[in-house]
């Protein structure tokens, strides 16, 4: 299965994920109400436990 980020600019209340064929869809939220600099880290670090996640599913 491929999948792709991409930015969605509208609050979403609850997390996207959608499958399709050979698709996945998922949302990963970036704040924007705080401190920049913290939420940032808190999106990269998000990000980074989904990538590894995948890895280890695809093995």
């Amino acid at each position: 299965m491929q999948g792709s980020l991409f930015d969605i600019s509208k609050d979403l209340t609850q997390p996207l994920d959608i499958k399709s064929e050979q698709i996945r869809v998922r949302s990963l939220t970036f704040s924007l109400d705080d401190n920049l600099d913290r939420a940032g880290q808190t999106f990269l670090k998000n990000l980074f436990l989904l990538i590894a996640l995948r890895i280890h599913t695809n093995n």
